[in-house]
């Protein structure tokens, strides 16, 4: 959120890396100046509902994608799991 990619893995940090840390930035710095991150210039990050488990990640390519939680399965059987105890 602080943009601290070359802090946190000086050398070992790569071009994408300094990459998705801007971009992630510019997410958290639009949100917390308008209340909506939608930064000029980046994919729109999907409004976060119960109902449509849509994330944003950054893809193998590096670009901000919005999609699907693929986790969500797994953490439905964990909650459901752990709601029975």
């Amino acid at each position: 959120m602080f943009n601290t990619v070359e802090a946190r893995y000086g050398a070992a940090a790569t071009d994408q890396d300094r990459k998705v840390g801007r971009e992630t930035q510019a997410y958290f710095a639009q949100f917390a100046k308008a209340g909506d991150p939608a930064p000029s210039g980046l994919p729109a990050w999907p409004r976060s509902e119960a109902r449509s488990d849509l994330l944003m990640d950054s893809s193998a390519g590096g670009a901000p994608v919005a999609g699907a939680d693929p986790w969500k399965a797994r953490l439905d059987v964990t909650a459901a799991a752990a709601s029975a105890n």
